[in-house]
């Protein structure tokens, strides 16, 4: 490094400009004058950004130790040779942060750019808004380290240089109106975070756009016994009797609140808890804390928190609490979402009430370059790879609430329906509105809003089943809120998670990966997703590749309920599109029609006219369902010994299972890429394949699905694949697109349970001489 010069010698490389050099700043600091230099031009030391952005599989982030070839090309320099540089303010404050994470003098570093997390000078000037006074630009500077790692058979220690890790440098910049002159750098304070853009984005939020993100997706009122914090008043209180209110809730993993203060509202404590005063920072969780003040800071008086405003030990109010979730989430003003573990974090940090810790280190920024110019953003995924996002309650929570206020350790972000704002730099009422956050508009969180259609709520189980609970006899009680929200919008009701209208489409799922079922003191059915843990998959016939969601409904399902007895199931009873030579009818609520579901089963019916004939041929058809709808009244009277069972008339057969070979003139490329997953053929009685069943973990398929012996399988509907040729079916000869999906049962005192599902060609069913059987599926 270099003193700085008086002038340059040479026009600028960027500009062509002959200009003086600003004396706070050395020689190597220069291009730190001028905005736009700094911001916008691509031609200075630095690494691929992909490599520093989360949108790709990021090879290097902050304070991660990595091997990157494009680092090591890089420029260090001694660290104590910026402490040197006392006159010019850009080297002081990497200095002055390397020096805070008690880095040796002699190590080796090599700054990056700024990285702008504040609106630019041209943002606000595309924008037509006016110039900043003073213009100070919020900025991350990652700093690269060069640092020896030590060989343990190296006998002199001599170590090689090949390892950089890095941090950050938070500072702010301020230039001149123009952004010609840089002024002053200092060090960017994010020891708290802005409460005025919370409230910014609030407002903006209700007055731009507040319409869909406060519209209810169903009707819903607040539960009889609701309570509430008052955090002015400091104590927990029945809601004034207003028609309405603004409140908002908490959503935590219950483990991060358990600081050793474990206050809840109980018969016993009601009272006092009732108190103005009585929630006093001594007695309540740290993380209660800090949320109560939070919303004392924002102007909100009241927040709802469950071991606050539930009363614990009283099972009947809080079993009428629970089932209200869908409308006390859905209903808060928005809801404070707390990312920390509690073991890393306490509390809320950055709130009125809990500092940041070493707020110069973050390891949540993700660094890019759009159209603005080279900035930096909160790690949206931040979010997804949270303790708080692997629980079953708090999935739950995020659906249900209209806006989401995330706080991470280092990261807040304000999210509702239209888009996502990051709260680290203070922004003007004009900015938020003008979209000057740098990036963040995503689509980040549309919560129940999204599930207007059955295919929706396929993908919300998929995700719900891979969370944790602490409480297996938790897995309903965690979804009800959002059955009860699909249920409306889908005009259904729900039997163990399942909609009844779509019961056929919702028992043809699988798992993902292992799989375990859930303890029978549960009494949840087999047949239901909820029965067993583990991630599931709506399309697990893979090899299968059907015509979209369509199904032949061949099953008329009757259900013992606890309360109404045996009763017929409200499904949605259709014929794959109703029709095979017009258009299809009107569709069930919650689904919308795809022209390109229409145009495959034309094309299936224009090349296979004898579609209806292989129909007929089948044993199991709509004529012979329609003439086996009621259940015989000896056996429907001993189902009502087991609640919540289908029971049924179908056809059976006994085949047998192997798994495919490995050549043969109908193998396939098998899709799943997990060596752990398996298939198999299912065979008939001279060990012909006529089907395949759903993947399933190797591991789990040896200890439960014998390959010595036979096995029971029963029809659940029709199923047709999309191609004009039809010989893709693996390993099965046939060009046949009709299938029947099936399920293999094992029996126990009479009644089956599920182990897998598969489908088999129609008209091989035909051939195995299947017999009528009425069927009681527990």
């Amino acid at each position: 490094m270099s003193d700085p010069p008086q002038e340059y010698q040479d026009d600028c490389s960027f500009c062509g400009v002959h200009r003086a050099a600003n004396p706070r700043l050395c020689h190597d600091c220069q291009i730190w004058d001028i905005d736009e230099h700094i911001f916008t031009y691509k031609n200075l030391p630095e690494v691929n950004l992909d490599l520093l952005s989360s949108r790709n599989p990021p090879a290097f982030s902050i304070g991660e130790r990595v091997h990157i070839d494009r680092i090591e090309d890089l420029t260090y320099v001694p660290l104590e040779a910026y402490g040197t540089r006392h006159s010019c303010i850009v080297c002081h404050e990497i200095y002055m942060g390397a020096v805070k994470k008690k880095l040796p003098l002699d190590t080796q570093i090599c700054p990056l750019r700024p990285f702008a997390v504040g609106p630019l000078r041209f943002d606000r000037e595309e924008k037509g808004l006016p110039p900043r006074r003073p213009y100070n630009i919020e900025c991350v500077v990652p700093v690269v380290l060069k640092q020896r790692t030590r060989d343990s058979h190296d006998s002199e220690n001599q170590g090689t240089e090949s390892i950089y890790p890095a941090f950050a440098v938070e500072i702010i910049i301020s230039y001149d109106e123009s952004g010609q002159t840089l002024l002053d750098v200092h060090r960017w304070d994010r020891t708290f975070f802005s409460l005025d853009s919370i409230n910014q984005w609030l407002s903006d939020c209700q007055e731009t756009h507040g319409f869909d993100c406060d519209e209810t997706v169903s009707p819903m009122s607040l539960p009889e016994g609701f309570r509430l914090i008052d955090t002015y008043d400091r104590c927990v209180v029945t809601p004034p009797g207003v028609d309405h209110y603004d409140f908002v809730t908490l959503s935590y993993v219950w483990a991060s609140a358990s600081d050793g203060k474990d206050t809840q509202l109980t018969l016993g404590s009601i009272e006092l808890l009732s108190c103005p005063g009585s929630l006093t920072a001594q007695e309540v969780p740290s993380l209660i804390e800090d949320a109560i003040v939070l919303c004392s800071s924002l102007g909100q008086r009241y927040l709802w928190v469950d071991r606050l405003c539930i009363i614990q030990d009283d099972a009947s109010s809080k079993h009428a609490q629970i089932y209200a979730m869908d409308a006390i989430y859905h209903l808060a003003l928005f809801t404070i979402i707390a990312l920390t573990n509690g073991k890393d974090s306490i509390g809320l940090p950055g709130s009125p009430n809990r500092p940041r810790v070493d707020s110069d280190l973050s390891h949540e920024w993700n660094f890019g370059r759009d159209g603005r110019g080279y900035c930096a953003y909160p790690r949206i995924d931040l979010v997804e790879r949270s303790e708080w996002n692997t629980r079953g309650w708090t999935f739950q929570e995020r659906l249900l609430s209209g806006r989401h206020l995330f706080v991470s350790s280092q990261q807040v972000l304000a999210c509702c329906g239209k888009y996502t704002l990051n709260c680290n730099a203070p922004l003007s009422p004009e900015e938020i509105s003008a979209g000057l956050d740098h990036g963040n508009r995503q689509d980040l969180e549309r919560g129940v809003r999204q599930i207007r259609y059955y295919r929706k709520y396929r993908i919300i189980v998929a995700q719900y089943n891979t969370k944790r609970l602490s409480f297996d006899s938790d897995i309903l009680n965690a979804f009800v809120g959002i059955s009860q929200v699909v249920g409306f919008t889908l005009e259904t009701s729900f039997i163990f998670g399942v909609p009844e209208r779509f019961l056929l489409e919702s028992l043809l799922w699988g798992p993902v990966g292992a799989s375990r079922r859930r303890g029978d003191s549960l009494h949840i059915p087999s047949w239901s997703w909820a029965a067993w843990e583990g991630g599931v998959d709506y399309r697990p016939i893979q090899t299968f590749d059907a015509v979209g969601d369509q199904v032949g409904g061949l099953v008329a399902f009757h259900f013992v309920d606890k309360k109404r007895g045996l009763r017929r199931v409200d499904s949605y009873g259709h014929w794959f599109f109703e029709s095979f030579d017009g258009p299809p009818s009107e569709r069930p609520p919650g689904e919308r029609f795809s022209m390109r579901e229409w145009k495959d089963m034309m094309v299936l019916l224009s090349h296979r006219p004898d579609g209806l004939e292989t129909w007929e041929r089948c044993p199991h058809n709509p004529s012979e369902t329609l003439r086996r709808l009621d259940i015989p009244a000896d056996i429907g009277q001993f189902a009502l010994k087991f609640p919540g069972s289908l029971v049924f008339n179908t056809t059976k057969a006994t085949l047998s299972l192997r798994q495919p070979s490995v050549g043969g003139k109908h193998r396939v490329p098998i899709k799943n890429s997990d060596v752990n997953q398996e298939f198999l053929l299912i065979c008939d009685g001279l060990s012909n394949p006529i089907g395949i069943t759903m993947w399933m973990d190797r591991s789990w398929r040896k200890q439960t699905i014998s390959l010595e012996q036979t096995h029971d399988f029963i029809v659940l509907g029709g199923g047709v694949q999309k191609y004009a040729k039809y010989d893709v079916w693996p390993y099965v000869s046939t060009d046949c697109p009709w299938c029947l999906y099936v399920m293999l049962v094992e029996k126990h005192n009479l009644v089956y349970r599920r182990v897998a599902i598969g489908a088999v060609v129609v008209n091989a069913w035909a051939s195995l001489n299947p017999r009528w059987e009425t069927i009681i599926l527990s």
